[in-house]
């Protein structure tokens, strides 16, 4: 439910396209089988910074990923300032 509801709140208050929420929504399933729910106590930092990793590893495009990155930042920063974590372990990731 809170992911349906990020995306929601891409389309409507940063007027998103369409192309963007499809790219995000992949992007946050894909996410969300490797590492579980973006609500998960147990996801850190490093499990973030392993799984970004392991996608270049995998030969995935440095864009891909980058995009990958921004989508999971995007997502777990909503997920903290909405009160559903209380923390953002992508608040510290990089961006390349």
């Amino acid at each position: 439910m809170a992911l349906e509801y990020f995306l929601e709140s891409l389309l409507v208050e940063r007027n998103a396209s369409k192309h963007t929420i499809e790219a995000y929504q992949r992007d946050l399933a894909d996410f969300e089988t490797a590492l579980g729910d973006g609500k998960d106590k147990a996801l850190t930092r490093q499990k973030l910074e392993a799984y970004l990793a392991d996608l270049l590893d995998q030969g995935l495009a440095a864009s891909s990923v980058a995009r990958k990155r921004s989508a999971i930042k995007q997502y777990l920063g909503f997920l903290a300032e909405e009160g559903l974590r209380e923390d953002n372990p992508a608040a510290l990731i990089e961006s390349r």
